[in-house]
């Protein structure tokens, strides 16, 4: 009998202590769940306050920074509009380093900046701009091209070295440039056949005769 009593007894003290923790209990409970709705909290504003930042100075050093605090957002509908506003500055970043790469290129002519150039207009999605860009790139690629090719007066020699006629076996002063313009009285078969700049350096002079 005093066993039994014993037995409830022990029950008893049991139910009590569990009713006197029930409390505590959701009470930490409730103070865990304050704690993460505030540690999200302040993760949003830290993310809205590098996203302003990063609007307001557009910079990729501050891209960065925006995005890894919007990455650690756990809203998903407060994420999705900070990366979208992330994106829109992410895309104004590359719209101007893609047209300071094409005035570089438009500045300095040379096939050493074209690269740069058409790399960074690449990253631009944007198709009205990207054409604007590559149009003016096309632009310099020809001007650098024309430049670059032979004209047809500097690939030709500068004068026709000319085949000339000199009488008298080519001890005559003068020279011709056709036998058909010496005088009728010409022994034609003493005439001797050179190049127009052998003629000179022999201190011979065109015909004046010859026109």
């Amino acid at each position: 009998m005093k066993k039994n009593k014993l037995i409830l007894l022990i029950i008893a003290v049991i139910v009590t202590l569990g009713c006197q923790h029930s409390p505590s209990s959701h009470s930490d409970n409730h103070l865990f769940n304050l704690t993460i709705t505030s540690a999200a909290t302040t993760d949003t504003n830290k993310a809205e306050k590098a996203v302003k930042n990063l609007e307001d100075h557009q910079t990729r050093q501050n891209l960065t920074k925006a995005q890894q605090k919007v990455d650690t957002v756990s809203d998903a509908n407060k994420k999705e509009k900070l990366q979208h506003r992330v994106n829109l500055v992410k895309q104004a970043i590359t719209i101007k380093e893609a047209q300071t790469a094409v005035k570089y290129l438009e500045d300095h002519q040379s096939r050493d900046n074209i690269a740069d150039a058409k790399n960074k207009t690449d990253l631009v999605t944007d198709e009205g701009t990207k054409a604007n860009l590559i149009n003016r790139i096309n632009l310099v690629e020809n001007a650098i091209a024309a430049k670059e090719a032979p004209t047809t007066e500097s690939a030709a020699p500068s004068q026709e070295d000319r085949t000339v006629y000199v009488t008298g076996g080519g001890k005559s002063h003068v020279y011709w440039y056709s036998t058909e313009s010496m005088p009728w009285n010409t022994n034609r078969n003493n005439i001797v056949e050179m190049k127009e700049s052998e003629a000179i350096a022999a201190g011979k002079r065109h015909s004046l005769t010859e026109r």
